[in-house]
């Protein structure tokens, strides 16, 4: 019978519940440092799942690719004169 070893860091920190998680700290412009630091991982590991991992990969891309859009977004409307009345 094989001996059982522990399990993967992955799963022992359920990643791919907090791929969610992931994709809101890229969208708030968390860097790669901070995010390792808030699932508790070291350099290497996190690097290594960008590589290894497309769903933890494709959730930073795609928090980062929403809140590039939003600051274009919000430059353009101060370049071209764009304002809100509040009451």
């Amino acid at each position: 019978m094989a001996k059982k070893g522990r399990k993967a860091l992955w799963d022992e920190l359920n990643i791919p519940d907090r791929l969610e998680a992931v994709k809101g700290w890229a969208l708030e412009g968390s860097t790669d440092v901070e995010m390792m630091e808030m699932l508790g991982v070291k350099k290497d590991t996190f690097y290594q799942w960008k590589k290894d991992k497309p769903e933890f990969s494709d959730a930073i891309k795609k928090g980062r690719f929403e809140s590039n859009g939003e600051i274009l977004n919000s430059a353009f409307k101060q370049t071209t004169g764009y304002f809100v009345e509040v009451e």
